[in-house]
C-alpha cells in the first residue's frame, strides 16, 4: 500500500541516465495511449530525441531544411526520490504552429506544459496534481504569467488533475479532440 500522506515530490533535470526510464514508460500502455502514439520508441530513438533536451533546449526542424534550437526545461518526477515520471515546460511562443493549431492569441508570458506519471502504481494516488502544483510554483511561475496544456478530451484523468490544480478550460478544439487549458498565475 502506497502512503501519500507524507508526499515527498521533487524533480531531477533530464539526464541520459533515465534515458531507460523514458523508454520504459513511454513503451507502458497507460503513457501510450495519450503521449506520442505513432512512435514506436527504441533506445536510439530515445537518445536522438531527448538528447538536446539534456542541455536545455529541442531542436525544431522546417520543411525549408531550417532547424532551430527553442529552449525546452525537461525534468524526472520523483516520489520518495523514487522516479515516477516526466515533466517538461517551455515558452508556448517558441514552438510555432504547436501541434497544428496556432497559440498566437494566448499570452506573451504563456508556457507549454506536458508531463506524466510512468509508473502504473503511482497514478490515481493524488500525485499528480500535486507535483504538478510544485513544479508551477517552483518553476514555471517564477518565469511565466500563464501555463498552457492540450490533453485530449476523453484523457480525463489529465483533465480531472489539471482542474484540481487550478487550470481552467478557455476553448475545446474539435477538429484536434483536445481542450485548451490555461492556468493563471494572477488567479492562483
Amino acid at each position: 500500500m502506497l502512503n501519500t500522506e507524507i508526499m515527498n515530490i521533487n524533480f531531477e533535470s533530464l539526464n541520459k541516465s533515465h534515458f531507460p526510464l523514458l523508454l520504459k514508460w513511454l513503451l507502458n500502455p497507460h503513457v501510450k495511449q495519450w503521449w506520442d502514439q505513432e512512435i514506436k520508441w527504441t533506445e536510439e530513438l530515445i537518445s536522438e530525441r531527448y538528447t538536446s533536451y539534456t542541455r536545455g533546449y529541442k531542436i525544431l526542424s522546417f520543411k525549408e531544411g531550417i532547424e532551430i534550437r527553442a529552449k525546452i526545461h525537461a525534468f524526472i518526477i520523483k516520489f520518495n526520490d523514487i522516479p515516477i515520471g516526466y515533466i517538461q515546460y517551455y515558452n508556448t511562443h517558441d514552438f510555432p504552429a504547436h501541434q497544428g493549431y496556432d497559440l498566437s492569441t494566448l499570452h506573451e508570458s504563456c508556457a507549454g506544459l506536458d508531463c506524466y506519471i510512468g509508473e502504473l502504481n503511482y497514478t490515481n494516488k493524488g500525485i499528480g496534481p500535486k507535483a504538478l502544483a510544485i513544479f508551477l510554483k517552483d518553476f514555471v511561475l517564477k518565469e511565466f504569467e500563464q501555463v498552457f496544456v492540450d490533453p485530449e478530451t476523453d484523457n480525463l484523468n489529465a483533465i480531472k488533475a489539471y482542474t484540481k490544480v487550478g487550470f481552467n478550460k478557455i476553448i475545446g478544439q474539435q477538429d484536434f479532440g483536445i481542450f485548451w487549458m490555461l492556468f493563471e498565475r494572477s488567479l492562483n
